[in-house]
This record gives structure tokens, C-alpha cells and sequence, in this order.
């Protein structure tokens, strides 16, 4: 199944639309406390900028194999410009709207290490713009994605970290592409609740919980939540991710499928394994597989990169090499 299913998404068009990140790690060592306050002090030894975002959703596609386009707006500083530049070799292609005097959203992550230690992250900063993109810049993204449906791309991946890309507009845009064919898959950290249409929601535990007011624990609170937010959109169906405990897959029309987290390898970072999820979903709907297949195949790629550091992704060789998915539990709607 895994090995069918990688071969079907070589080479899919897939459009992913969000907010780009810059993801940037400071390595260093520690080897003296700070005498100004109980701080270990950090010499810094190298930097490495990472996509984060929607970025790292686009070269989540890319790493599968598929034909990744990135639609985003960004700054004109130097965080853009390094962002670009780092970008460079990873399969992407860059369609980005550049907007004067906005900041680029960067994270920045200090990784500490002793020695004879792994470096573990001992402190974030996040530098976030200060006010949304501009109705120019968003007019010019939904542009974008027009042609880019137009020119043959026929699945959507919605990347928001709530800096304001969501507009009505845009979510109107993705409603009318989603009802005349295209799949869509929605991954927003804020605003799940105004998706609209046929589309594929992936909230993880935390968002679930936020949509539906109350805390979602078990499986079956799981599922009970996913439908509640079946009643009241018109979505296509909801995988909610649930972190070690899997995921849960409940559609519309079809059966609902328990998928546990795949393998027993020891779980390192979670950083951007949603992405990874979001990503294979977006990329194997695109290849005509079946939303539960895909999910499945997500639950192998997300084990892969939850054992690296930072936001990483999945090969299709490693995909193969973490070995078939784990059954799953099905249950009739």
C-alpha cells in the first residue's frame, strides 16, 4: 500500500497558501552561568534558518515528491531575503507577494548544549508582523491561486498561523474551488471555525477542544467532536489529530477510522509534524487515493518526523523504511 500510494504522488500539483515562517536556530554551548541573572550563557557556534509555516508544509510536498507551489505574502527585509535564499534546492516553487514595510514572521530558537550533551531548546522568541497583509497583497494571492487552478493544480493546502492570510475573500475563493472539484485541505490554527464548503478540516487535539468549547480527551470525545462540526459545516470531513494517541478520521459520507500512531520509535520533536500530516493529505487527494488510505500514509510520515529535531520532513525512502501503517478500527456513521 505505502509503496503504491508513494508512486501515485510523484509529481501531483499541489498549491499550499498560508503564512510563511522563518524558522531560525541558534546553536551553541553552555558552559558558564551568567553573573547578570540564573541565565546559562550561551556561545553561539552556528545559525540554520528552516521553513516554518507554510513553508514547511511546501517542502513536506516537496520531499514526498510532489509539485509543491508556495502562495504567501512576505516582507521586503532581510528575513524575506534569507528566507529566499534558504530556500533555494528544496523543491519549492516561490509565488510569493512582497509587501513594503511589512516584517517576515520569524521564530527564533535557542539550542543549547554542555558537553558530551544533545542541544535542546532553552528559550523562543517570536518576531510576528504587526498588522495583517495588505487588501492589495491578498487580492494578488487569491489572483495567484486562480491561475494556478486554472493551469491544472487541483489540490489546496490552507497553512494558517493566524497572522491574518484567512480573509472572506479567500475563504470564499477556496469554498467555490472545493464545490467545483478541487480538494482542499484546511489547517488553521484560529480559524477552522470559518471554513466553508467541502473541505477537509485537520484541527489537532487543542483546536478540536477550542471548536466544539469543551475539552476533548478519548476517542469516542473525539468523534462525537468531529461530527458536532460536520452539523455544522458543510465540510467534506474532519481528521483530528491527537499527537502519541493517532488519529481520527470521520467523513461525511463513509465510516469513521481510529488510526493509531504508527511505530515505537521514541518521539524527539513534534515541531511541524502537523504540517507533515496536512501535507500528505493535500498530496494524496490530489493523486485520487482515498482520504482514509492517505491518512494512513500520514500516520507513517508523521512518525518519521517526529523523531528529528525541529520541523523536518518525510522522503518517500524513509516512508517505506518505517514499514507498513498499523490497522484501523472502522465505524459505520
Amino acid at each position: 500500500m505505502i509503496s503504491s500510494s508513494l508512486k501515485k504522488i510523484r509529481g501531483v500539483p499541489v498549491v499550499v497558501v498560508g503564512d510563511v515562517v522563518v524558522d531560525r536556530y541558534s546553536y551553541g554551548t553552555v558552559s558558564r552561568m551568567s553573573r547578570e541573572a540564573p541565565v546559562p550563557i550561551v556561545d553561539e557556534e552556528r545559525v540554520e534558518l528552516r521553513p516554518g509555516g507554510a513553508a514547511n508544509a511546501a517542502v513536506n510536498v516537496a520531499a514526498l515528491l510532489g509539485r509543491a507551489t508556495l502562495l504567501g505574502v512576505i516582507g521586503s527585509d532581510r528575513t524575506a531575503e534569507a528566507f529566499q535564499i534558504s530556500m533555494r534546492g528544496r523543491g519549492v516553487n516561490l509565488d510569493l507577494t512582497v509587501e513594503a514595510g511589512r516584517e517576515t514572521a520569524q521564530k527564533v530558537r535557542i539550542m543549547a548544549a554542555s558537553q558530551g550533551t544533545r542541544h535542546q531548546q532553552v528559550l523562543r522568541m517570536d518576531r510576528s508582523p504587526s498588522r495583517p497583509p495588505s487588501q492589495s497583497s491578498l487580492a494578488a494571492l487569491q489572483k495567484s491561486l486562480r491561475r494556478h487552478v486554472k493551469e491544472g493544480c487541483r489540490s489546496i493546502l490552507v497553512s494558517d498561523y493566524g497572522q491574518g492570510m484567512i480573509s472572506p475573500d479567500l475563504v470564499n475563493l477556496l469554498q467555490s474551488l472545493a464545490e467545483s472539484g478541487c480538494h482542499v485541505v484546511f489547517d488553521s490554527r484560529y480559524s477552522l471555525s470559518v471554513a466553508q464548503g467541502p473541505v477537509v478540516l485537520k484541527p489537532n487535539a487543542a483546536e478540536l477542544s477550542q471548536l466544539v468549547g469543551h475539552r476533548v480527551d478519548s476517542v469516542d470525545e473525539t468523534i462525537d467532536a468531529c461530527r458536532v462540526i460536520l452539523q455544522r459545516s458543510d465540510a467534506r470531513a474532519v481528521v483530528a489529530t491527537r499527537g502519541r494517541e493517532g488519529m481520527v478520521v470521520v467523513e461525511r459520507v463513509g465510516a469513521v477510522a481510529i488510526l493509531p500512531m504508527h511505530g515505537t520509535a521514541e518521539v524527539t520533536d513534534v515541531t511541524g509534524a502537523g504540517d507533515t500530516v496536512a501535507a500528505v493529505l493535500a498530496t494524496a487527494l490530489g493523486a485520487g487515493i482515498a482520504l482514509s488510505s492517505a491518512a494512513q500514509l500520514a500516520t507513517v510520515a508523521a512518525s518519521v518526523v517526529v523523531g528529528k529535531i525541529g520541523s523536518a520532513v518525510a522522503t518517500p525512502v524513509e516512508i517505506r523504511a518505517a514499514g507498513r501503517p498499523t490497522g484501523r478500527i472502522k465505524r459505520r456513521l
